[in-house]
């Protein structure tokens, strides 16, 4: 296969048109052959067809010393702070960086078979494995000067209680006792300053099994902060199969006790977060489904917290 023949994956040709039109079109249209230019400067062969997500492809490469992923990110999102992340993992936990190059928004990174730990069929196992893995990276000490979680607790305070209002014209607000219970766990976030990174979105589709029973995380953000924020994340990756409190308690604790975190916190932190993607999602045309079952979650979250 070579470079000029790389086939563009539907989904991701319309994010990038759909953030960005005029520039994406022409950013797509240059991709092959700033695919062939890093393949050539890295000494890479393209070994297969091309995967992506809804901001980056990757391309599966053999490189003189065995395969890889070359990733090339979309031109709405910076690279270099994912390749700063995966430089500070230094693959304990993460994906490992081999180089990285700024002005083409490009990774190449150690191949990983897969699969992702979302096609586990049982979601105990895999909540603790992502657990597991959260506690894992949380060892991680962050560098200096990077952001931390807590930096963004009051705005996204504002936007909550902007979002909560909104909500309220519409009839759609959750009660005042539950939000003001979400409020509080975004003030306890803004209070505590972490010297440690943390994965920010490890989500079990962002966690790939790099076999022999080793599970690595992909995709990190560059933030400090707590792990117990991370229970939310890997919780919400099995929200289709959470129908009742119950459900949801035993997933929380046991993703919870994995990551080593404070059990309270966690739940705290997960219902102002719970919360705040149900007014996103229903304020910005999401799937009613999933905002159904988002609000559910909210509700069974209050539970957790009684």
């Amino acid at each position: 296969m070579h470079a000029f023949e790389l086939q563009v994956p539907e989904r991701f040709r319309h994010e990038v048109l759909r953030r960005s039109p005029d520039a994406g079109a022409a950013w797509l249209t240059e991709l092959p052959a700033r695919c062939a230019e890093l393949c050539r400067r890295w000494r890479l062969t393209i070994n297969g067809p091309v995967s992506a997500g809804a901001t980056s492809i990757v391309v599966p490469v053999i490189m003189t010393s065995g395969p890889a992923a070359l990733k090339i990110i979309g031109p709405m999102i910076d690279a270099t702070k994912e390749a700063a992340a995966l430089d500070a993992f230094d693959g304990n936990g993460a994906v490992r960086l081999f180089e990285a190059e700024s002005a083409d928004n490009a990774l190449l990174l150690e191949w990983l078979p897969g699969p992702s730990l979302s096609d586990e069929p049982d979601p105990l196992v895999a909540v603790r494995i992502a657990g597991r893995l959260a506690e894992q990276l949380g060892r991680t000490p962050a560098p200096g000067g990077i952001p931390g979680l807590a930096d963004g607790a009051a705005a996204w305070r504002h936007q909550l209680i902007e979002q909560h209002e909104a909500a309220d014209g519409a009839r759609l607000a959750f009660p005042d006792d539950v939000f003001a219970q979400a409020l509080l766990g975004v003030t306890e976030l803004g209070a505590e300053r972490s010297d440690r990174l943390t994965h920010g979105d490890l989500s079990l589709d962002n966690i790939r099994s790099g076999g022999e029973g080793r599970w690595v995380a992909i995709d990190p953000l560059l933030v400090a902060g707590p792990v117990a924020h991370e229970v939310h994340t890997i919780v919400r990756s099995r929200l289709p199969e959470i129908g009742d409190a119950d459900a949801l308690a035993e997933l929380t604790r046991a993703a919870a006790e994995a990551a080593e975190v404070d059990h309270d916190q966690a739940c705290r932190l997960s219902l102002a977060r719970y919360v705040a993607s149900t007014y996103w999602e229903s304020q910005n045309g999401g799937d009613p489904d999933n905002v159904r079952r988002l609000r559910a979650a909210t509700l069974f979250s209050v539970r957790l917290l009684s």
